[in-house]
């Protein structure tokens, strides 16, 4: 599968198959919030919502086009919206697109006098506090945080899937019909417990499926979120001093509660002794001699620069002209952010011939043992990389990017004993299955809306929230 258009979910968008007529339209929903000062100006942070169809039947290059992408709506902030309000948002919208789920007559160049028409809306592509506000599931930090299974809060570091079970479309519509019945807001809250799900607009849609028709997006999810974690949280490069001192504090304590000193031992055989004189039966126990050790060694050590890959080699790697080399001074609090196309590069093209040198090359102070894991972490990952984020995908690759997924996410509980487990690791369990049935994540990811998003910002406008997002989407509509 090179495409969506290869895909079983393209399919089964109609009841009778895929779209038959060129006027069968798929429609895929982005939506994002972002900052409409950009920046922090004097002071102010506000946001507001984009959301915006992208044309599915149209080709990989032409889709993302400007003049091809209909913005639907601009969110009103200042603050981002809660269930109540994106459900009143999308409601005159879903109910406009309803009128097209059998097909209505319009009237077209070809066709003066008239051809049906029918609309699907599928799949959902946001990151993952949008993903679950307009599908109607809580959010990463609720009880039940995944759209996708059932998997307890509790659970979430487990790997194997008996720990959870995937949702049914159909259960959940239910399931939000339930939360929809419940009329005061106590009641509702209560519900909501009970299984993560609520109503959301987009339910009215017969056809939408709020498990099968959303996307896990590759930007936020895995550029950002996986690789960002490998490399700042458990490799530590580029992470905060406050955090870097926090770890460091957690360490120490830790060892020193689990250190045996030269006191311990003194205690201990002064209280055996005591023990032999009450108790004849301790005084046959044979002697045994206690090891003395100053601390524990743990498996590895998150904060030492000794476990991190040498970040100033990376420069001396050779890049294709196309390539956008990440900053040289990787590390650094000066180089600022990275992009979602610098973790890319990083652990596609660079990292791959840094840290297997680092790991072999007698450097590390870690056990053989160790170094073996972290290096099959590492290609763990680095395979998960090439797979997820290939414009080509098939059932196998798939397979093969959930069995080393699982891999990746249990070496990291021996490598990285004090870290846990984040929601968005328990969501990238997901991407083969959606792999499987969307076909490769690439063309569905968030780029294109990020970049909608910076135009956007770079609107010229009073700065007057009353006014911003209309002026916005005034001047999107002109320019389209």
């Amino acid at each position: 599968m090179r495409d969506v258009l290869d895909s079983p979910g393209w399919q089964t968008m109609y009841t009778d198959g895929g779209p038959e007529s060129p006027y069968d339209l798929v429609f895929g929903l982005y939506t994002d919030d972002f900052r409409m000062y950009g920046m922090k100006i004097a002071g102010k942070t506000a946001k507001c919502g984009l959301i915006a169809l992208y044309c599915m039947n149209l080709p990989p290059h032409l889709r993302y086009e400007p003049e091809n992408i209909f913005i639907v709506a601009i969110v009103p902030g200042p603050s981002a919206p809660d269930s109540e309000t994106i459900s009143e948002v999308l409601g005159p919208i879903v109910r406009d697109l309803q009128t097209f789920t059998d097909g209505k007559i319009l009237p077209t160049h070809m066709f003066p006098e008239g051809i049906r028409v029918r609309i699907r809306i599928a799949p959902v592509i946001a990151d993952s506090p949008a993903r679950a506000l307009y599908t109607g599931f809580t959010g990463h930090s609720a009880t039940y945080p995944c759209g996708f299974c059932t998997v307890h809060m509790d659970d979430i570091d487990k790997v194997d899937p008996p720990a959870w079970a995937t949702r049914d479309g159909h259960q959940v519509r239910f399931q939000a019909l339930v939360w929809k019945g419940k009329r005061s807001p106590k009641a509702r809250e209560d519900e909501v417990k009970k299984n993560g799900v609520r109503w959301t607009s987009l339910h009215s849609l017969a056809y939408w499926d709020p498990v099968k028709h959303v996307v896990l997006g590759v930007m936020h999810n895995w550029l950002e979120g996986i690789l960002e974690d490998q490399l700042r949280d458990l490799w530590g490069i580029g992470r905060s001093a406050a955090k870097e001192n926090a770890m460091k504090t957690a360490l120490a304590e830790e060892n020193e509660e689990e250190s045996f000193t030269d006191d311990d031992v003194r205690d201990s055989a002064s209280e055996l002794e005591g023990l032999e004189m009450d108790n004849s039966t301790l005084s046959r126990l044979r002697p045994r001699r206690i090891r003395r050790r100053s601390s524990p060694t743990p498996p590895a050590s998150v904060q030492s620069s000794q476990n991190e890959p040498s970040v100033p080699s990376t420069r001396y790697v050779t890049l294709p002209t196309w390539v956008g080399r990440p900053p040289v001074n990787l590390g650094e609090a000066s180089h600022g952010s990275l992009k979602a196309n610098d973790y890319l590069v990083l652990f596609s093209f660079i990292l791959p011939l840094v840290v297997p040198e680092f790991w072999q090359g007698g450097s590390s102070y870690l056990s053989q043992d160790a170094s073996e894991v972290s290096r099959r972490s590492f290609e763990n990952v680095v395979i998960c990389t090439n797979i997820v984020c290939s414009f080509k995908t098939s059932n196998a690759e798939a397979d093969l990017y959930t069995d080393r997924y699982k891999r990746y996410r249990r070496s990291i509980g021996q490598l990285y004993p004090m870290w846990n487990t984040k929601p968005n690791h328990h969501y990238a369990m997901h991407n083969g299955d959606i792999m499987k049935f969307w076909g490769p994540l690439p063309p569905l990811s968030e780029f294109s809306g990020e970049r909608m998003n910076g135009t956007l910002q770079d609107i010229n406008t009073n700065k007057k929230i009353r006014d911003m997002e209309f002026t916005m989407l005034r001047q999107m509509v002109r320019r389209g």
